[in-house]
């Protein structure tokens, strides 16, 4: 009877409305899975009946086929692997997949795909769900070298790790060292020579109209200099007075004063004193003496030269440590001592005593020399730096290391008039480090970083793909089987996908959209109500039928 038809049309229609009333509640339900994807519900017509062919007698009329249809079924059940979006945990085991991929994890027999980023470690240092199963991916060997493409494993950190010391080979030291560390002696006069209330601002005065002129002079008169040199040496002149012999005025005078004292100091006029400047830095013996000779006429009031600066030799301490072989640490110590305008001496020593057996493999000194030029660059030594070569004394070997001092990356020392900034900028040495800390980075390598400020990779998190996501199998937990409809499971890492990658302390939120989920819901309501309403049209129908032997 045609009747039962839509009685049978109707079924369906409530059959698969159900049906997708089921996912639309799974769907709201899981709203706030992390890693979930919502489905959706997928109909197809089912058969038509044929009521009759069409009639092959008129030819030219339509060829219409006057069918009718069954119903409707479930054809299909669909996934939407869109992207949810990510929020914060601040918990850096949660990650979560930027991009495509899923987190492979195994539960000890099968290995199972998820988007669901909610890890921990277990007490063994397994990194696992919540669930227990092992996330897989790449661990890294002894030095920190993770080797992707081969079989995947259970991801393990070890915490009780630690970081091998490494010996110091090469310092690095850059920087400024002032070119005024040391200082020479200066010799000034008490008082200044002076013209009327004023102090001599040049040296063509006359000697024999200043103010200390008592008698004035007549050619012929001298001037005794006597003093001793740097070293402490006589040094004896004497100046003579006239046009005809070595001059009348204060410049001649200092002239003569430069070159009994050549070498060793320089005198100049300064406001009307006769300042005397050491060649040499460092402690010193110099001394003048100004005098009338014996026999002269004239009579000048000089005033003694007194030190008004001490020379001294001074110097630049920087310290820096620097590890043996057994990852001890020695604090070494190194002064730069300033010997003469452009050179400096170099001596390496330790604050715990540590024995020095040779600088720049000169057995048995620890000191060496170095120069700069008249630009403040470094010409000695030429190739930029010297070796360390010192007994660690605590049963480790001897250790030998180079200072590089002129590196052209790193930077290098220099002899300029400012403030000293000469320091350690870096050595490769360290101490045993413990495993402190760790982050994932955007790749997914697990980074572990120690107490000695070393980091190394401990792992690399796997990423697989499949060719075929809407084939996968739902497993429950947000885990997802792999069979062969979804093709083969590579694994690999974020690094290996386009526009792939992993955020440490992120969750991927559910991708459910409710306000499409509340239209859905109200669709299927309706179209729910429709079919029962063919029902109860239909039965209707029929009872009419029934009644009409009545």
């Amino acid at each position: 009877m045609s009747l039962m038809r839509s009685l049978a049309a109707g079924i369906s229609g409530m059959k698969g409305f159900q049906t997708k009333m089921d996912v639309i509640g799974n769907n709201i339900a899981n709203v706030n899975t992390a890693g979930f994807k919502a489905s959706q519900v997928n109909f197809a017509e089912l058969v038509s009946q044929s009521l009759t062919k069409p009639d092959a007698r008129f030819g030219s009329a339509p060829s219409l086929y006057n069918q009718v249809g069954l119903g409707s079924r479930v054809s299909s059940i669909s996934r939407d692997f869109t992207q949810g979006a990510i929020t914060s945990t601040n918990v850096k085991t949660d990650l979560a997949i930027q991009g495509n991929g899923f987190f492979m994890v195994n539960d000890g027999t099968q290995n199972y795909i998820t988007r669901a980023g909610n890890f921990k470690f277990n007490a063994d240092g397994n990194l696992v769900t919540d669930a227990g199963l092992y996330v897989r991916g790449f661990n890294a060997n002894a030095d920190g070298t993770v080797i992707n493409g081969g079989s995947a494993e259970d991801i393990r950190v070890n915490f009780g790790d630690i970081y091998a010391p490494q010996k110091t080979s090469l310092v690095n030291l850059a920087g400024n060292l002032n070119s005024n560390t040391s200082v020479s002696q200066v010799l000034a006069s008490s008082n200044a020579f002076t013209d009327g209330s004023n102090a001599l601002a040049v040296g063509t005065q006359d000697l024999a109209t200043m103010n200390q002129t008592n008698v004035a002079l007549v050619d012929g008169d001298t001037i005794d200099i006597t003093g001793t040199d740097n070293a402490g040496n006589a040094i004896a002149a004497s100046f003579t007075y006239g046009a005809a012999n070595d001059g009348t005025t204060l410049d001649d005078l200092i002239s003569v004063i430069n070159t009994a004292f050549a070498g060793e100091a320089t005198a100049t006029l300064q406001d009307g004193k006769i300042v005397v400047k050491s060649d040499k830095l460092g402690d010193s013996s110099l001394s003048i003496g100004l005098a009338m000779g014996a026999g002269a006429t004239g009579d000048i009031n000089f005033s003694t030269l007194n030190v008004s600066v001490e020379g001294a030799t001074n110097s630049t301490l920087i310290s820096n440590t620097v590890y043996d072989t057994q990852g001890e640490a020695h604090t070494l110590l190194t002064t730069f001592t300033q010997t003469d305008f452009n050179k400096w001496t170099i001596e390496a020593s330790f604050l715990n005593g540590e024995s020095v057996s040779a600088v720049n493999g000169v057995n048995g000194t620890t000191t060496m020399d170095i120069e700069f030029d008249d630009e403040g660059r470094l010409i000695t030594p030429s190739n930029g730096s010297f070796s360390v070569e010192f007994d660690p004394g605590n049963g480790a070997e001897s250790m030998n290391f180079d200072v590089e001092i002129s590196d052209p990356v790193v930077g290098a020392i220099t002899q300029f008039d400012g403030a000293a900034s000469a320091n350690f900028v870096k050595q490769d040495g360290y101490a045993q480090g413990d495993l402190t800390d760790f982050y994932i980075d955007a790749t997914g390598l697990i980074v572990g970083t120690y107490s000695n400020g070393r980091s190394k990779n401990l792992a690399q998190m796997g990423v697989a793909t499949v060719a075929n996501q809407n084939a996968l199998v739902h497993t429950g937990n947000g885990l997802f089987s792999v069979n062969t409809q979804a093709g083969d499971l590579i694994i690999g890492s974020a690094k290996n996908l386009p526009d792939t990658t992993i955020s440490s302390g992120f969750l991927e939120s559910s991708n459910v959209d409710l306000a499409q989920e509340f239209t859905e819901m109200i669709v299927a309501q309706r179209a729910y109500q429709s079919a029962a309403r063919v029902i109860t049209t239909s039965d209707q129908l029929l009872n009419e039928i029934t009644q009409l032997k009545r």
